[in-house]
């Protein structure tokens, strides 16, 4: 850790208040030396079920430096969920501030006790750092928004370079403190860890329970990574706006956004910065400057690292370079793949394209492509539309199959406001007929939490179940 040149800064917030670098880097050593206690080594894999709280973030430090692998799992999944992962990771233990209380410990491996391990003193020496830009540092494992959640293992030298590249985008240094609202499990969760130890700012994460809209009235936060859920959310609390126009940055990503609150955001003169990344790419692969209303209707953004990211056959975004995972891992061995096309790219199933400024513009997912009647329909495309409708704050249209057409659309649709238009009519006069959705469905409530992107087979599944009648053009 930076613990010489930081010494007195803080380095994070808990529960007692500001924890100094040099304060960091005893409760690491401390931590560093009970898991070696514990019997975990170099090359041991540790799963970590945890809410994101001060002693996640040290104790991920401490398995970094005691080169330990960190599966980062999500604490809102089932047990039976994380049984299967931590077996597939071959985890040799858990722990976690998120584990079930009284429960068996899912996976059947050992649990090792998350109380006092931040506690500094008492310990033996910590084994001595080791930070070698190979070491697999993590395994996360990815949103499975399209597919199965895949475990992909991440290495510290893709973590840092990712999170060096970021601060050349949105400089952290010290005194700044990054609010730490998305979980660990989040490729965009330990963004905020890595960015923070590059550039010597401080990790802010929040008390168990708290209302994100409070915990940004401390006017120490600089920071802040948000959904475009969050953002919608924020600009409507009150007396709220003046203080999110003071941050330094609003890092604005997970999926598509819309419209009408990138046009708020720049309006409110708001330092938003859209992002587009992936668990692959350890956190963002291009991050645009704040938006303004010069940047709107269709804000880009630039890609952090030169030369490392490319529009292949097909208009598939493509990346390279050292921000890039080590693969996927196979079948839980101590072996990972990465697919890779012929001259050594990883292709990311993501759409996009260049602009005449060198922005990248991402457009969909190649595997959402599905056909009706005879007509290619990217839903990406039909979701963006349907965000420039007033009052829309997400979409996601999904097929349905059709005995006519084969599959035809259906949309779920959530409204920030009052007021709902006449849908169907709206996408009328910008869309072709084939293109309009069959039906619109109001927002699934128990499909809006503990994700960061959609699950679009779940609301695939969901759209099936509600077959019937062709429902009116105002989802409400």
């Amino acid at each position: 850790m930076g613990a010489v040149v930081h010494g007195d800064w803080p380095f994070l917030t808990d529960c007692d208040g500001a924890v100094t670098w040099a304060q960091a880097s005893q409760r690491v050593h401390a931590i560093a030396a009970r898991l070696r206690e514990a019997g975990l080594g170099p090359g041991a894999r540790l799963a970590v079920v945890s809410r994101p709280d001060a002693t996640a973030f040290l104790l991920a430090i401490a398995c970094f430096r005691a080169g330990i692998t960190a599966c980062l799992l999500n604490p809102r999944h089932p047990p039976v969920v994380l049984g299967e992962q931590i077996r597939a990771a071959r985890c040799a233990a858990v722990t976690g501030s998120a584990l079930p209380a009284g429960a068996p410990v899912p996976g059947g491996c050992p649990a090792a006790p998350w109380e006092g391990w931040a506690t500094p003193g008492g310990a033996a020496d910590a084994p001595p750092a080791f930070h070698g830009p190979s070491q697999w540092a993590t395994i996360m494992y990815t949103s499975g928004s399209s597919g199965a959640p895949k475990a992909a293992v991440l290495t510290w030298g893709n973590h840092w370079e990712n999170a060096r590249a970021a601060n050349r985008m949105i400089p952290v240094v010290p005194g700044d403190r990054w609010l730490a609202s998305l979980p660990l499990c989040h490729v965009a969760g330990t963004g905020v860890l890595f960015r923070c130890l590059a550039g010597g700012g401080a990790i802010a994460p929040p008390a168990l329970g708290a209302d994100l809209a409070d915990v940004l009235k401390d006017p120490a936060i600089t920071h802040v990574s948000l959904v475009p859920a969050q953002l919608w959310r924020l600009l409507q609390a009150p007396g709220l706006e003046g203080r999110l126009r003071r941050l330094k940055a609003i890092l604005l990503g997970g999926g598509p956004i819309p419209p009408a609150l990138l046009d708020a955001a720049a309006r409110s003169g708001l330092p938003v910065h859209i992002t587009y990344g992936m668990t692959e790419a350890a956190s963002q692969i291009a991050t645009s400057g704040p938006i303004g209303p010069e940047d709107l209707p269709e804000p880009g953004a630039a890609p952090l690292l030169q030369d490392c990211t490319r529009i292949g056959g097909g208009g598939e975004i493509q990346i390279c370079g050292p921000t890039l995972f080590a693969g996927y891992l196979d079948g839980g061995g101590n072996d990972c793949r990465r697919p890779e096309t012929c001259d050594g790219w990883f292709p990311t199933g993501d759409l996009g394209l260049f602009d005449d400024r060198g922005r990248l513009h991402v457009t969909g997912r190649k595997d959402n492509m599905f056909i009706s009647g005879g007509e290619n329909i990217q839903p990406e495309a039909i979701e963006a539309e349907l965000c420039r409708a007033p009052g829309v704050a997400a979409a996601i249209v999904v097929p349905v199959t059709d005995p006519e057409f084969g599959a035809r659309p259906e949309a779920f649709v959530r409204f920030e406001g009052e007021t709902a238009p006449n849908l169907r009519v709206f996408l009328e006069r910008r869309l072709p007929r084939y293109m309009i959705p069959r039906a619109f469905h109001p927002w699934p409530s128990h499909l809006d939490g503990g994700r960061m992107k959609p699950d679009r087979r779940a609301f695939q599944r969901l759209a099936c179940d509600r077959r019937g009648p062709n429902e009116p053009g105002t989802a409400r």
